[in-house]
């Protein structure tokens, strides 16, 4: 695989309620960029990002998975991660590794309490949003009303970039409210050009995006008063600012399981959405015994390598795997990192990227990018490695406390190491789950 620039990396995670198509929506994306020939069905467990065997079982989402497209010569790297708030852990994780967060909502529910706990999250963080209004082919599928509870939960910044044609069962296709073009759909999610249906007042639509765009930069504002109308850069570097300020939270229509209106979501992600490169730098200590964030390092290629560890996998047959989100510098196999934290050297081995279970091979990662790395000495979730004569360690993930408590004991004597190793793994794999041995119960 080719190495991406960190001005070319989009990283994006989908979180929201559960049952909103999350996972079919991933479906769909690596379908729409070739990665995939047809789009998986969660009920039928042969989905991309649903591969573990508690996931099929179940029917949804228990950890984050890792996926990624090429979409004109942008790599986007996503992340898929559960719904259902029991798995919450997953999601504060997932934080640490992205710049968007894309947000599906039911056409027929519209926002739901889980999808508002992430809101209140990516808030908290500061994080820019979209929004996919997904199963707009579906009965009773209402596109207004879900947009409306869209704006009643994040205010008037959310905004329609994409709208329905023939909502309902009858779904056929979605208007482009930016370009204002329309769009038609066929079976294997195939787009062909078409006339904007009357019913769509896309003039109306499309000077709503252009407000807000101009009301979020005083100079565009100035221009747009003054002849009321912008050119197509200037909407787009606007955009570009107006997303990244959090100033405008597009929406968008379709239906995953049709790959309908997956596309115009794609190009604005490729074109809009921020880079690495758009970022502040990120705060961390230049020691482990220092208390106060001191040092920083910014999303570049000509700063010295640092990479954080958001996620610990551990697979049969791999062990554990790191999945990692690289800060500063270029990384490439065989190097030795310093984990500060730990005051230990990892010698580092493979190089991975993901889609779902499948692993590939990398030559080196840019600043930015998201990678796996396996056979860890003694590294795992919210450590940091980095050369060692630029030591920096980065803050650790500050997960909620446990809500439920269980004691157990092994069944034969002799065994408690045993068991103490199975629950430290598990504590390796999810920082939520604790344990600990009370002496006076010996």
């Amino acid at each position: 695989m080719k190495e991406y620039a960190t001005e070319d990396i989009r990283n994006v995670m989908l979180a929201s309620h559960s049952g909103t198509g999350k996972t079919t929506l991933v479906e769909a994306m690596l379908n729409a960029s070739g990665v995939i020939s047809r789009i998986g069905s969660v009920e039928q467990g042969n989905t991309v990002s649903d591969y573990h065997p508690n996931e099929i079982e179940r029917g949804n989402s228990i950890y984050l998975s890792f996926m990624h497209i090429d979409w004109n010569g942008k790599k986007i790297n996503i992340v898929d991660a559960p719904g259902f708030t029991d798995f919450v852990g997953e999601v504060i994780a997932g934080f640490r590794a992205v710049d968007l967060v894309l947000l599906p909502v039911s056409a027929q529910a519209g926002v739901e309490v889980g999808t508002e706990i992430i809101w209140e999250y990516l808030t908290q963080r500061c994080v820019p949003a979209f929004f996919f209004v997904n199963k707009c082919d579906k009965e009773h599928s209402d596109f207004a009303s879900a947009l409306k509870s869209i704006q009643d939960s994040s205010g008037d910044k959310a905004v329609a970039f994409s709208v329905p044609i023939n909502e309902g069962e009858g779904l056929s296709g979605v208007v482009d409210i930016l370009r204002k073009k329309a769009y038609s759909f066929d079976e294997q999610g195939k787009r062909t050009e078409i006339e904007i249906p009357d019913s769509v007042d896309v003039e109306s639509l499309h000077e709503t995006i252009v407000e807000r765009i101009a009301e979020s930069d005083d100079v565009l504002l100035e221009k747009y008063l003054e002849t009321m109308e912008l050119s197509d850069e200037e909407i787009l570097s606007g955009l570009k600012k107006a997303i990244l300020a959090r100033d405008i939270y597009p929406v968008f229509a379709g239906s995953a399981v049709r790959n309908i209106g997956v596309t115009q979501m794609l190009e604005l992600i490729s074109e809009a959405a921020p880079a690495p490169s758009d970022l502040p730098a990120v705060r961390g200590r230049s020691s482990s015994d220092v208390e106060e964030l001191d040092t920083e390092r910014h999303f570049s290629v000509d700063e010295p390598t640092s990479l954080f560890v958001f996620k610990t996998l551990a697979e049969a047959h791999v062990g554990e795997i790191a999945v990692f989100r690289l800060i500063s510098g270029r990384l490439t196999p065989g190097v030795d990192l310093l984990n500060p934290g730990k005051n230990f050297t990892e010698r580092l081995g493979q190089l991975l990227v993901a889609n779902g279970r499948k692993r590939e091979d990398v030559l080196s990662l840019c600043a930015g990018d998201i990678g796996m790395l396996v056979k860890l000495k003694n590294t795992v979730t919210g450590d940091t490695l980095c050369d060692g004569r630029a030591p920096i360690v980065y803050p650790a993930i500050e997960f909620p406390p446990p809500l439920i408590t269980e004691a157990i004991k092994p069944t034969k004597k002799g065994e408690e190491d045993k068991v103490a190793m199975g629950l430290s793994r598990l504590h390796d794999e999810d920082p939520t789950f604790l344990f600990h041995v009370d002496p006076e119960l010996k």
